[in-house]
């Protein structure tokens, strides 16, 4: 397995493709690094400033961010835990459950692991990618993260589909219906029920309906849980 040096290199190797990583918005947004490695915070820290067009400050942990005073402008929280043991990894989770709601949280991981995945958004993360995504996609989700409710990478859902096959044997074929499912594709893209409501053209009270319905369906805790749990095929 590759160090996780090596595995952010990618930080490094596409510095000259900046053009079209470049965001279109002039307004920068403050970003929250945190990060156990010194190497690989400031990679993260760079990569932000330069790539995402955002300030940025770093820390080493969740635990010194609540001990210092941080950005009262910051709306992204990116928690690294690529360096972290999985008892690290539980601790800074533990800790996101108390963190301001102004923070929307993007948890960074070196692999599409859907079991950290859930434990992340279970843990009031907002979003979660991993190094293996590749570099535009990291920060297309720290851009996305700011204004969406929930991101959840392709990858990630593959990964959850095929490390679950079962997951959702409760639930039959049909008892997902076309409407429900086109939520949960939305839901996927991180949209708010307005803007859902919106695109299918249904009143925003039917769509609430229909989450409410899938996360009795799918056995989930919230909206994440929906993104990923639902692995089978579309309703015929």
């Amino acid at each position: 397995m590759s160090s996780a040096h090596e595995h952010y290199n990618i930080a490094n190797t596409k510095l000259t493709n900046t053009t079209s990583l470049k965001c279109s918005t002039s307004r920068r947004d403050a970003i929250i690094v945190v990060e156990k490695d010194n190497f690989l915070r400031e990679c993260l820290v760079l990569t932000a400033r330069v790539f995402a067009e955002a300030d940025a400050s770093a820390f080493a942990s969740l635990a010194g961010l609540v001990e210092r005073a941080f950005d009262p402008d910051a709306t992204v929280l990116l928690l690294s835990i690529i360096s972290l043991d999985d008892s690290e990894t539980a601790s800074e989770f533990s800790m996101l459950l108390n963190m301001t709601p102004q923070l929307k949280t993007l948890v960074l991981a070196q692999s599409d692991d859907p079991d950290r995945a859930l434990a992340a958004f279970s843990h009031g993360s907002n979003g979660f990618v991993s190094t293996s995504a590749g570099l535009k996609n990291v920060i297309d989700a720290l851009r996305f993260i700011s204004v969406a409710e929930t991101t959840v990478p392709a990858p990630c859902l593959l990964a959850a589909e095929s490390a679950t096959p079962g997951a959702c044997e409760n639930v039959s074929n049909y008892s997902i219906t076309a409407a429900e499912y086109a939520v949960i594709q939305a839901i996927r893209a991180g949209e708010s029920n307005s803007l859902i409501a919106s695109q299918l053209n249904l009143p925003e009270s039917a769509v609430e309906t229909h989450v409410r319905n899938l996360l009795q369906k799918l056995r989930a805790k919230d909206r994440a849980e929906i993104a990923i749990k639902y692995t089978r095929p579309p309703p015929p």
